[in-house]
């Protein structure tokens, strides 16, 4: 079972991209609760409306130029308690798996890639052909992470429940055909799901003929691991752990992490 921590000091980036993701959600929630005690429902919209305005994507290139922030502030803004909890599930899950192969710096800018590249394709979407008036949601950037892992890994084993086993490739086949489906309706909402799938399977595909996109440097091609001296905190949370449960435990990524950091010894 994939645990929640990675070390004795760092939490898992899945799990903290999750927590960042939640708590932005309740404090925004908890803030519209306390506008309502203070002054009423009128209150409450007014402050909905700002928070929106402030961070959601504005689906118009003009409105856009004058928040241009929004371009990463959206991912963390969701439409409702489902589509939270449907993105962070397969966040965890999917960022799980990726932590197998990759790094945990690989995992945040790859998801970082794919929301900013889902919103500016959803941009200039809705230039050509309006539709909607905000793009909310950490779902482009879920996309690139899950495809990142299927393309890299296509016959990884993943558990379903009543259907068992199932190749990584067609689980992650399946989410986009639902989305290509749904192209009528919320056009702009799944061109951004598609375009953080496509940073995804960029990544999957070129990190295995030798370069890393997240890097923007050559990496071995035989697995994908990186070729640069590992940082003194990755280092001594791999010693830690080899200290606490033997060489046997450490992950292919934590095995890298040791190779590198002798080979510039």
């Amino acid at each position: 079972m994939i645990g929640f921590i990675d070390s004795s000091r760092h939490i898992q980036a899945p799990v903290r991209l999750v927590l960042v993701n939640v708590i932005i959600f309740l404090l925004l929630h908890l803030v519209i609760a306390a506008a309502v005690i203070a002054g009423g429902v009128d209150t409450a919209s007014t402050v909905t409306v700002a928070a929106h305005d402030a961070l959601d994507l504005p689906l118009d290139l003009h409105r856009w130029l004058y928040r241009p922030w929004t371009i990463v502030t959206h991912m963390v803004m969701h439409s409702g308690v489902w589509h939270l909890l449907v993105n962070m599930l397969w966040l965890w899950w999917m960022g799980s798996i990726f932590l197998q192969f990759f790094d945990r710096r690989q995992l945040v800018t790859l998801y970082l890639l794919g929301g900013v590249t889902g919103a500016v394709l959803a941009l200039f979407t809705s230039a050509l052909y309006p539709t909607g008036t905000w793009l909310v949601g950490a779902s482009a950037a879920v996309a690139a992470v899950m495809m990142g892992i299927a393309c890299y890994r296509p016959g990884y084993r993943v558990s379903m429940l009543i259907i068992g086993d199932v190749a990584l490739k067609w689980l992650v086949a399946a989410i986009i055909i639902i989305d290509l489906l749904g192209l009528g309706e919320n056009l702009a909402g799944h061109i951004a799901h598609l375009g953080g799938a496509l940073t995804g399977v960029t990544f999957g595909l070129l990190i295995k003929r030798g370069y890393d996109i997240t890097r923007l440097h050559r990496v071995t091609k035989a697995t994908g691991a990186d070729t640069s001296c590992p940082t003194e905190v990755e280092l001594d949370a791999v010693l830690d752990k080899v200290r606490r449960s033997g060489f046997a435990s450490l992950s292919r990524q934590e095995r890298d992490i040791l190779k590198r950091a002798s080979s510039t010894v």
